[in-house]
This record gives structure tokens, C-alpha cells and sequence, in this order.
């Protein structure tokens, strides 16, 4: 069977983490015909994840390294939790089968395709001014980005988004069924865009572990990366509604 290592860090570097308790943990995931050991070795704050698969394709680097990011995160929570230390984990090295080491990252092309209200080059110095003036707006974002990077809580990262933006775009003391509806009105989303966005996070927001189809996840993130970049343009058109001739109703 194939073996495949994910090396990362524990950050901050300083706390030098080490568990001293390494079992290996077996793990299905018969929805992608996977099947998963893996052996977890944190020293230093260094991180070796050593994973054997029934089978190994590139396709499935993503799903693996999920699973392995979700031990390495129990693993230093439990520490973290026993020692007051805030610790973050990352897994940014695969090593395949053949000893070939390669950059991982989380990467979704289409979602760069949303991004209209400005460029990495065109107009960036404009709305990063404006953004590192709004802690609101800093947090929507984070939350935003959070739903990209960590897909088992998509669905509650992106439904507060989407809730953040309307509480900053409505009126002090709205209603929530008001504060909604300036939303609306000012991005031309409907009431069905959104719902779909704030309806599949409604389980996993209480606790409750439920599956969420990959395609769903998609389109969490697709909608929830249009909403934002009208966020963006309602700001940087001084928080005035964008002309639907131009912004199109977001529908569906």
C-alpha cells in the first residue's frame, strides 16, 4: 500500500510543542473509496504525518490531507486546552510515494474569477485602505476566507459572512427581517441566494455533525464570494445601492 507523509509546524514556534502519545489511527471514507492509517509524530513543534492508502492519486491529496489536518488540530487542542496555549496548526509539505516533495494549499481557481471589484494589481491599494479602516469589514473577510481553508465549517463560515454583511449594511435598531431586505436591495441578491447560503449552516452552527454534499460546499463558497465582492462595491460606491443595470439580480 502506498505511504504519503504531510509535514507542517505548530505555531507559534517558541511553545516547542511535543505529544509524547503517537497511536496510529485507521480512518474510512468509503464516499471517496479511501482507506486511511495514519501515524502522527509531533516534536519540537514539528509535524510528520505518515499516512498509508489503499490507493494514491493526486486527486484525492485533499481529502487525506483534510483528514490528517483534523488529528494533527485534536492532538494540539488537547494540549492547547490543558495548557492555556493558543496553537495553530499547517501542513504546507506532501512527500508521495516516491519521496517527491511538493507545496500544499488549499487553491480554488474559480472563486479568483468572482473577484471584480479590484485585482491583486488593479485597485488593490484602494480597497486595502479602505478595508484596514473597517474592523468589521476585516472580520467578514476572515470569516470568508475561514470557509475556504477549513471545509467542515464552510457552511457556518460562510452563513457569517453573509450575516455580517447585513448587519453592516442595515440601519441601527432594524429588525432582522429589515435588515435582510436592505441587504437585498443594496447587493440585488434575493431572498432565495442568500437562504441557500444561511439554510445549510443552520444544523452545523448548533452542533450538530451533519454531511454536506461536496457540490453544495461549492456553492456555499461561490455564493457566499459573490455576495462579498458587492459588499466591496457598495463600499467603494460609498455604500450606495449598486445599480441593477450593472449588478444583475443574484437569484436562485
Amino acid at each position: 500500500m502506498p505511504t504519503i507523509h504531510f509535514l507542517g509546524i505548530v505555531l507559534p514556534k517558541g511553545v516547542n510543542l511535543t505529544v509524547g502519545h503517537d497511536p496510529v489511527i485507521q480512518w474510512e471514507a468509503p464516499e471517496h473509496d479511501l482507506s486511511m492509517k495514519f501515524h502522527v509524530q509531533i516534536v519540537d513543534s514539528i509535524i510528520d504525518v505518515e499516512c498509508e492508502v489503499n490507493r494514491f492519486s493526486v486527486q484525492d491529496v485533499t481529502e487525506i490531507r483534510m483528514r490528517a489536518l483534523d488529528i494533527c488540530r485534536a492532538s494540539v487542542n488537547l494540549i492547547a486546552f490543558a495548557t492555556g496555549h493558543g496553537l495553530s496548526v499547517i501542513l504546507d509539505t506532501l512527500v508521495d510515494p516516491l519521496g517527491n516533495k511538493a507545496i500544499v494549499s488549499v487553491h480554488n481557481p474559480g472563486l479568483a474569477e468572482i473577484c471584480n471589484v479590484y485585482r491583486p494589481d488593479v485597485g488593490f491599494d484602494e480597497i486595502h485602505s479602505m478595508v484596514l479602516q473597517d474592523v468589521r469589514t476585516m472580520l467578514i473577510l476572515n470569516d470568508l476566507i475561514s470557509g475556504l481553508t477549513n471545509t467542515h465549517t464552510a457552511a457556518i463560515s460562510c452563513a457569517r459572512t453573509v450575516d455580517g454583511i447585513k448587519h453592516a449594511i442595515s440601519t441601527e435598531n432594524s429588525s432582522d427581517q429589515a435588515a435582510w431586505r436592505q441587504m437585498q436591495v443594496a447587493l440585488n441578491a434575493d431572498k432565495s441566494y442568500l437562504k441557500f447560503i444561511t439554510d445549510r449552516s443552520i444544523a452545523p452552527r448548533h452542533g450538530q455533525l451533519v454531511g454536506i454534499a461536496e457540490a453544495d460546499v461549492q456553492e456555499l463558497l461561490k455564493r457566499s464570494w459573490k455576495v462579498m465582492d458587492r459588499y466591496l462595491m457598495y463600499l467603494k460606491r460609498g455604500r450606495t445601492p449598486l445599480p441593477v443595470d450593472d449588478f444583475p439580480m443574484l437569484s436562485g
